[in-house]
């Protein structure tokens, strides 16, 4: 692999977010704080050697495996015009000699369900609002099935700008209104320059050095510093990347019920980094997304290149620096490893088109995997029989343990406010102990009604509880602490039990967020508090 694609991987501790307002963001209409899939879908495109789409095709035709090994499809269809048209084989027809029948049925997809996500963070706003444009001007394309939502992220806090709606007009006023909007990628793009002035000015010191000491023979003399990506990422920047996968799984849960298949169109300022694409691209697969990255940059003018080494020419001859060639870098894998495509530099003014033509017509397909929650992704192939045909479709799926779908259950509480019928759990605080200047420790009392884990109680003494807390400032900064085991005796009629721990916060105003998950049932309550040492 060349250097230039040489990621560097944000990895931060705490991701913040802003906690600007005490009232929540109000979440979609079809909001779900747990998604649990037990189905897989797997959307594939066949195409022949000329790269035409491939018709006709029946479950026979088609092999899938999940980490080598083959597995029954439960359903099968092929999908033209957005309609099925040819219903579902046997599951036997396409797995092994022997294999069980489907576990699970699944209907395929009727319409496209696409969530537009509008990156605030990185875009620069004329940049931004160029794609806007054109997104509103092709909305006829979208066929009668075809429902949109649509919601942006700063960098911090994440708004619903529009729920589902198929009303074209609807749209077109949200895509004008979001034009309205801020955008900080003006500020990415100042620093980023500042950056790159300070890489060039070593890079002239270096080389002045290396011609003093050519005469001498010296064999220690410096060697040249070359313009480093990770010389152009602040402090500021790294946070805003580690962020960003946060922001965008929790988009997709808050949406993942909606029917027909599902889509996300990445509206992308610039993202060089794979530590953003290979979380989205597990979660997305789990939830059956297909991931569509637009590059909202287009080609960079902003940056040129005086140095060979920076990266190859664009189609236009445009040379590429190592932040653009990463960036583009990040969202063809995103795509690729989803079944989707990305659009780079002038095809941005296409996505819309690019994504529609892409998805009208497919092979869509079903299996049942062996659930373990072992937290681990599992590879998805996908095959055809026929010799000279080409497929593309999803890599992978995620198995996520009870505790990690706790923790993301937390997470989309911080941005969308959770689901209010799952807000029972009653959080008290009490009077915090001074620990230092800057910090203090705050004791609280959560009151846990037993009926909630009604359903997950039968045949047992004691109900095994999960508590997750993060919390959060007013700066956005985030903290989560480790996961702590809860066991309390139901009682026949309900009631309530207390549960009394201390958490260690800062100084400055505080959101917390108490998320508690029986793993026996499923079932999850939450609640938060505001406190203000």
């Amino acid at each position: 692999m060349s250097p230039v694609f040489r990621m560097l991987v944000f990895l931060a501790a705490a991701l913040p977010l802003a906690a600007q307002n005490p009232a929540p963001v109000p979440p979609p209409e079809t909001f779900s704080g747990s998604i649990d899939v037990r189905v897989v879908n797997v959307e594939a495109v066949v195409t022949d050697h000329r790269g035409q789409r491939v018709s006709g095709l029946t479950a026979k035709d088609f092999h899938l495996r999940v980490d080598g090994k083959e597995m029954p499809i439960d359903s099968f269809a092929e999908v033209g015009g957005g309609k099925a048209a040819v219903a579902a084989a046997p599951a036997a027809s396409a797995g092994p000699a022997g294999s069980a029948g489907p576990s699970e049925a699944a209907a395929p997809p009727q319409g496209r369900s696409l969530v537009v996500f509008i990156d605030e963070s990185f875009a620069v706003k004329s940049h931004r609002d160029i794609v806007l444009k054109k997104l509103a001007i092709q909305l006829g394309q979208l066929e009668a099935a075809d429902r949109v939502a649509v919601v942006a992220f700063d960098g911090t806090r994440m708004s619903v700008l529009c729920d589902w709606t198929d009303d074209r007009a609807v749209l077109s006023d949200i895509f004008a209104r979001a034009q309205l909007r801020p955008a900080n990628g003006i500020a990415a793009v100042a620093s980023r320059r500042a950056k790159q002035d300070d890489i060039d000015l070593m890079a002239m010191v270096n080389s002045d050095l290396n011609l003093s000491g050519e005469g001498e023979g010296s064999s220690g003399a410096e060697q040249p510093v070359g313009p480093s990506l990770g010389g152009l990422v602040d402090e500021a920047m790294s946070a805003h990347l580690g962020r960003m996968p946060t922001a965008l799984t929790a988009a997709m849960r808050a949406f993942a019920n909606a029917p027909g298949r599902k889509l996300m169109l990445l509206l992308s300022g610039g993202w060089p980094s794979l530590s953003v694409g290979m979380p989205v691209v597990g979660e997305a697969n789990r939830l059956g997304y297909t991931l569509y990255p637009v590059d909202v940059t287009g080609v960079d003018t902003t940056f040129l290149a005086n140095d060979a080494s920076y990266a190859g020419s664009s189609p236009v001859g445009h040379t590429k620096d190592a932040w653009e060639s990463n960036s583009e870098y990040a969202l063809e894998v995103m795509a690729k490893a989803t079944g989707g495509k990305a659009s780079i530099d002038s095809a941005r003014l296409d996505a819309l088109p690019r994504i529609l033509e892409d998805t009208r017509s497919y092979y869509w397909m079903s299996f049942t995997p062996h659930w373990t929650g072992d937290d681990r992704s599992h590879r998805i192939q996908v095959e055809v029989s026929r010799p000279g045909l080409q497929i593309r479709s999803r890599r992978s799926f995620a198995d996520f343990s009870q505790a990690t779908r706790a923790k993301l259950g937390a997470e989309d509480v911080l941005f969308f406010g959770g689901d209010p019928a799952g807000k029972q759990l009653g959080v008290e605080a009490e009077t915090p102990q001074k620990l230092s200047a800057r910090r203090q420790r705050f004791p609280f009392v959560l009151v846990i009604p037993l009926a909630a884990f009604a359903g997950g109680r039968e045949g047992r003494s004691v109900n095994e509880l999960v508590l997750a807390v993060q919390t959060e400032d007013d700066s956005g900064n985030r903290t989560r602490f480790p996961d702590t085991p809860i066991h309390v005796s139901p009682e026949p009629t309900g009631g309530t039990a207390h549960f009394k721990l201390s958490l260690p916060l800062s100084t400055g105003r505080h959101r917390l967020i108490f998320t508690l998950r029986e793993p026996a049932s499923g079932t999850v309550i939450w609640g938060d508090k505001w406190v203000q040492p």
